[in-house]
């Protein structure tokens, strides 16, 4: 299917052949201020860069976004306030998870935005999402703990049928840069252990590396996603910046199991990024 196709959003969630559209926003590490800036990236005004992005190629035609980790840098409600600005100029449901810069307490208290839904388990008519936190509090590197691993356990068991697609912030596997690799998920086994007792699984989508990453393992899709701010380059044995333009993910689930999916960037940038930086 075309990114740009246009889909009669009201059929989706009835019986037809409708794909289910996902717009993935990850990394945004926004702050309070609007004016805040990482490496010499406006990291609001960017963000702002990639919805306007989607705007122009998708309007209205999508049924959810999904915010894959660090969309905040100072973990502050402001920042979160601000991205939520930002997102719900789409009237579609917002789902989010929390990334190593993020504050999840921050995160759960705000219910007072009528499209954010808090759920880990979004129920479809053909799919299930399930949203995982992998922060450790005070580290970089990601780990589930054992609830989230008994979310993921319980939903794969009683899935009845549907397709799973599983999102948490941190990779899972080796991305190939010797400085991003000890960041993983440190229980990367135990989590493909409880995967693997299950056929349903589809998809398993992360953020976190900044960079494109698409593999399969088996039956089951891996993907990650460029952030809204800097990239990093990829296959590297210390931190780079990248010279890759900010950018979304769109990802569609169909009825029978399929995943389409791509990644759009900003044709431009007008921000005068720091290449030289050892790291943030």
């Amino acid at each position: 299917m075309s990114p740009g196709a246009n889909l009669d959003r009201s059929k989706v969630g009835v019986e037809t052949d409708l794909p289910y559209r996902i717009i993935q926003i990850t990394d945004s590490h926004l702050g309070a201020s609007r004016d805040q800036a990482l490496l010499g990236i406006n990291s609001y005004q960017s963000l702002e860069l990639v919805v306007q992005l989607v705007e122009q190629e998708r309007g209205q035609n999508f049924d959810r976004i999904l915010g894959s980790g660090d969309i905040s840098f100072d973990g502050s409600e402001q920042s979160y306030r601000n991205y939520l600005g930002l997102m719900e100029r789409f009237e579609r449901p917002i789902s989010w998870i929390p990334g190593n810069h993020d504050c999840p307490e921050m995160m759960d208290s705000i219910i007072d935005a009528p499209l954010l839904q808090q759920s880990k388990l979004v129920k479809l008519p053909n799919w299930q999402l399930i949203l995982l936190n992998s922060k450790i509090s005070g580290a970089t590197g990601g780990l589930l703990q054992e609830h989230e691993l008994q979310l993921l356990e319980n939903a794969l068991q009683q899935a009845n049928g549907k397709h799973s697609l599983v999102c948490l912030h941190h990779q899972p596997v080796p991305v190939g840069s010797q400085w991003l690799d000890p960041q993983q998920l440190s229980n990367a086994a135990h989590f493909f252990e409880i995967i693997d007792r299950y056929p349903g699984t589809r998809l398993v989508l992360w953020g976190h590396i900044h960079q494109l990453f698409d593999a399969t393992r088996e039956h089951i899709r891996l993907l990650s996603t460029p952030s809204t701010c800097h990239q990093f380059e990829p296959q590297q044995r210390k931190f780079k910046i990248g010279q890759q333009l900010p950018g979304y993910r769109w990802i569609d689930l169909y009825p029978n199991g399929t995943v389409d999916t791509g990644v759009s960037r900003i044709k431009s940038s007008p921000f005068e990024i720091d290449y030289q930086s050892n790291g943030y």
